[in-house]
C-alpha cells in the first residue's frame, strides 16, 4: 500500500483526511465510522436525561454537544487567545494624552462618553459601576445580571435595569411606576368596540361627523323629535341633513342638482345634428345623434361606418376621390387601399362634425395618409 492511498485495507483511493479518502471520511463525519455503509438514523431526542430537543451530532443536541468536554476546552482555548491578542494590541497602543484618557486608573484606552472608554462606560451602564481596568466579562460565565428592582429576573440592560422598568423611568422619572390602563371602549351603551376619537367608535363617530348625533343609522329613516333640527320644506318631518344644513337629506339632493327642492328628476333633450329628431341622450352622455344610423364615422375600423354611408357619398360625388381625384371603384371593399370611405373635410379632432356638408368620399390609403392633418398641411 503506497503511503499516498487510503489506509483502509483494500481502499486504492488517494489519501484526503484522517488518513482516508473522501468516500471514508465522508462515512465516517455521518456515521461515526468509516466503515459504515448506511447513515446511522439519529435518535429522536437528546441522550441528555430530560432533554427532549433534536440531536445534532453523537446524539446530544447543540447545546449539550457544546458543553463536553472537548467543546468546553476548545471554547476556553480560544477566549485565552482572543484575550492575549486584546492585551498585546492594548500593549502596543500608545497611551492617550491625560486629558483624554479613561477614568478608570491603569486603562490606556481613550475615552468616549462621561469619562469612560466604551468598555467601562457599557460596564457602567449595566452594572453601575466602571470596574477593574482589565476588560473582561460583565455577567458571570453561564449567568447574566439580573434587573434590580426587587422580584424581576429580566437581564439588567442599562443602569441596572432591565427594558421594562427604564422605560418606565425614562416616561415617568421611576421603574416602579406602573399607570393605570385606560377604558378604551366606545362610550356608546351596548357597544363593545374599542374607541377611536371622542370615546367613540369608529361607526358611531362616524354617524357623529355625518348627522351630528352617534346613534342615528340614517337621516331618512328618522323623523324629527322634540329638540330636534327639522327640515324647512313645509309637510316635512324629517331631520336635517347635517348641522348648519336647513333641509333633509331628500330635499338637499334635489336643490344641489336642480336647484329646486320641489323638482324630483329633470328630463334630458337633445336635438339629432342629422335627422333633427329629439331624444333622450341619457345620464351624463353628450350625444349628438339619435343612433349608428344617424352617425356616420371616419373611423375606418369602426362597426358605425357603414358601408352605406361610403354608396351615398359615391353617387352623390361620382365615385370620385376628393383627396387624390383619382376614381373609386365600387366594387372594392375595406380593407382594401384603395376602397371607398367616408373622410371628414374638418377632422373630427379639430372640431369637424359628422354632419352630411363636412363629409367627402375618398380612397382608404388616401383618407389613412392624410390623418387629421388640415388641407394645407396634406398638401
Amino acid at each position: 500500500m503506497s503511503p499516498a492511498s487510503c489506509e483502509i485495507p483494500g481502499c486504492d483511493r488517494p489519501r484526503r483526511k484522517r488518513g482516508w479518502c473522501e468516500s471514508h471520511y465522508s462515512r465516517f463525519r455521518a456515521t461515526g465510522s468509516p466503515l459504515s455503509k448506511g447513515r446511522t438514523v439519529l435518535a429522536a431526542e437528546c441522550a441528555v436525561a430530560e432533554c427532549a430537543t433534536k440531536p445534532v451530532a453523537k446524539g446530544l443536541c447543540r447545546k449539550h454537544y457544546y458543553q463536553t468536554p472537548d467543546q468546553k476546552q476548545k471554547a476556553a482555548d480560544r477566549a485565552l487567545r482572543v484575550k492575549e491578542s486584546n492585551a498585546r494590541a492594548l500593549a502596543a497602543t500608545t497611551p492617550p494624552p491625560p486629558g483624554l484618557a479613561c477614568a478608570v486608573i491603569g486603562c490606556r484606552r481613550e475615552k468616549q462618553s462621561k469619562g469612560y472608554c466604551d468598555h467601562h462606560y457599557r460596564r457602567m451602564r449595566l452594572t453601575g459601576e466602571p470596574g477593574p481596568a482589565e476588560v473582561k466579562s460583565v455577567r458571570p460565565p453561564g449567568d447574566h445580571v439580573a434587573c434590580s428592582v426587587g422580584g424581576c429576573a429580566d437581564r439588567a440592560l442599562v443602569r441596572g435595569w432591565c427594558g421594562a422598568h427604564y422605560q418606565r423611568w425614562r416616561r415617568f422619572g421611576d421603574p416602579l411606576h406602573f399607570p393605570e390602563p385606560m377604558d378604551r371602549t366606545c362610550s356608546i351603551d351596548g357597544c363593545g368596540r374599542m374607541s377611536n376619537a371622542r370615546k367613540l367608535c369608529a361607526a358611531h363617530y362616524r354617524r357623529w361627523q355625518l348627522y351630528g348625533d352617534p346613534l342615528i343609522t340614517h337621516w331618512s329613516s328618522h323623523t324629527a323629535k322634540d329638540g330636534d333640527r327639522r327640515c324647512a320644506v313645509t309637510d316635512c318631518d324629517r331631520r336635517t341633513y347635517a348641522p348648519g344644513v336647513e333641509l333633509c337629506n331628500m330635499h338637499y339632493q334635489r336643490k344641489r342638482k336642480h336647484g329646486d327642492v320641489n323638482i324630483r328628476s329633470v328630463p334630458r333633450v337633445a336635438t339629432c345634428v342629422t335627422c333633427g329628431i329629439r331624444f333622450d341622450p341619457g345620464e351624463g352622455r353628450a350625444r349628438k345623434y339619435c343612433g349608428r344610423a344617424c352617425k356616420p364615422s371616419g373611423r375606418i375600423a369602426g362597426s358605425v361606418n357603414m358601408r352605406r354611408w361610403v354608396d351615398k357619398l359615391g353617387d352623390e360625388e361620382g365615385w370620385k376621390c376628393w383627396l387624390c381625384g383619382e376614381p373609386v371603384d365600387p366594387g372594392l371593399f375595406w380593407p382594401h387601399q384603395y376602397a371607398g370611405s367616408v373622410d371628414h373635410v374638418i377632422p373630427a379632432s379639430r372640431g369637424g362634425t359628422d354632419e352630411r356638408r363636412n363629409l367627402r368620399l375618398a380612397h382608404l390609403t388616401c383618407n389613412c395618409s392624410r390623418k387629421d392633418k388640415a388641407i394645407a398641411e396634406s398638401d
